[in-house]
């Protein structure tokens, strides 16, 4: 905005002005239009930033969803175990491995569940349905870190449960438990309710894929249109080329000799140049 102009919209609201005042005016809303201009730009990446947030949230807990699925248990008790599990030296894969490996195996060999009821573990409630996966691998873990390190050995092998979850379960007595309650407890405790957060984040995800699948079909339209037309150009420039092979070849030779004798010419001047020297 220049001095004219701030002059004539101030004069034009009823104030008096001279250069000292306009200048002052003119700094004043220079700085203003800075500052609005940097609140745009910062107003600008704060969105991107949660867009990035949300949809790396979004992933995650998507993939929570379907190993919670898949595993057997819920997303609120899965990522209380990943807890667990953390606090006692592991990670959230090693919890995701000791449960999803257990189910695995009572899925593919009905002989697992009467295993691990033999060892005194319960795979069904008192209504008769199917226990949490997670809690079933937490109380065989327990039972397993009790036993001689030999004979846990063997046995999780046959269960599909690692030896390094029972020795640290094992070097780690009662804290397994104790860490998932706590988990269990912050997330009543803030009123989360992982399993639908997972839920809406898959839901998510799907849109998102949706968007992008449509997107990428519309280009993959524009693209066979495109070539639709530019291949039969191709086939007359490649028709062009195969007929004018002769003359391009007798033009190349042409200019082969050209350039040659170029060359011929330029040693011999700097030979020239040798012998005056």
């Amino acid at each position: 905005m220049n001095g004219n102009t701030i002059r004539e919209f101030l004069v034009g609201i009823g104030f008096t002005v001279d250069e000292a005042g306009l200048r002052r005016a003119t700094a004043a809303i220079t700085q203003l239009t800075k500052n609005a201009a940097l609140l745009a730009a910062g107003i600008y990446a704060t969105a991107g930033a949660i867009g990035v947030a949300v949809e790396k949230m979004a992933r995650e807990f998507e993939t929570l969803f379907y190993l919670a699925q898949r595993a057997g248990t819920t997303v609120d008790n899965l990522s209380a175990v990943q807890f667990a599990f953390s606090q006692i030296g592991m990670s959230a894969e090693d919890a995701n491995a000791a449960i999803d490996g257990l189910s695995k195996s009572m899925r593919e060999n009905p002989g697992i569940r009467a295993l691990v009821q033999s060892l005194g573990v319960s795979t069904t409630n008192a209504a008769g349905k199917m226990r949490d996966q997670a809690d079933i691998a937490i109380d065989l873990l327990n039972r397993l870190a009790k036993m001689d390190p030999m004979l846990s050995s063997r046995y999780a092998g046959m269960l599909g449960v690692s030896e390094g979850a029972i020795n640290s379960v094992r070097n780690n007595p009662g804290e397994i438990e104790l860490q998932r309650a706590k988990a269990l407890e912050a997330q009543k405790r803030a009123g989360v309710d992982l399993q639908a957060i997972a839920l809406a984040s898959r839901n998510y995800m799907r849109e998102i894929r949706d968007i992008w699948y449509d997107i990428t079909t519309i280009f993959d339209r524009v693209g066979g249109d495109a070539m639709a037309v530019i291949q039969p150009q191709l086939e007359k420039f490649k028709k062009w080329l195969e007929d004018a092979t002769p003359e391009i070849i007798k033009v190349a030779n042409v200019w082969g000799e050209q350039f040659g004798r170029i060359l011929k010419d330029v040693t011999a001047l700097a030979a020239g140049f040798d012998n005056l020297i």
